[in-house]
């Protein structure tokens, strides 16, 4: 037997529960990178571009190098060449993820720098050739 609850006038106290149900939908990571193609030692700007989710977001990226960020808009640059798979993971409070990956490729000079600049401090050059190039 439930004991009753009385006011302040002896009067039983209808005590109501309610229960509210949230439907929050979890966060859809997505990301820019403001470059695709890079050299080695180039930084790549990474902007978040994630929707939804119940905030505060938390945010991790994973570099394809074993380096890593949870920084929402990192810099990234790689010390070795190849095609470098980009995954940002996430998280709101709910503990709901989202991942998305891409892919950026980083390119070595392919001879000594003093013949052929291919890699500029700042951008990158294509070079178009119609023979190998030896040095």
């Amino acid at each position: 037997m439930r004991p009753k609850i009385l006011n302040n006038l002896g009067l039983p106290l209808m005590i109501l529960l309610f229960t509210a149900k949230v439907n929050a939908q979890g966060p859809t990571a997505a990301f820019s990178a403001d470059d695709s193609l890079t050299c080695i030692g180039i930084n790549v700007n990474f902007t978040d571009l994630s929707t939804g989710g119940v905030g505060p977001l938390t945010w991790l990226w994973d570099f394809g190098d074993g380096s890593t960020s949870t920084i929402q808009n990192p810099s990234h640059a790689w010390s070795t060449g190849g095609s470098k798979v980009v995954t940002l993971q996430v998280t709101d409070s709910l503990l709901n993820t989202s991942s998305i990956t891409d892919t950026i490729d980083v390119i070595e000079a392919i001879i000594p720098l003093t013949t052929l600049r291919v890699c500029a401090p700042v951008t990158s050059t294509t070079v178009i050739a119609t023979m190998p190039i030896y040095n």
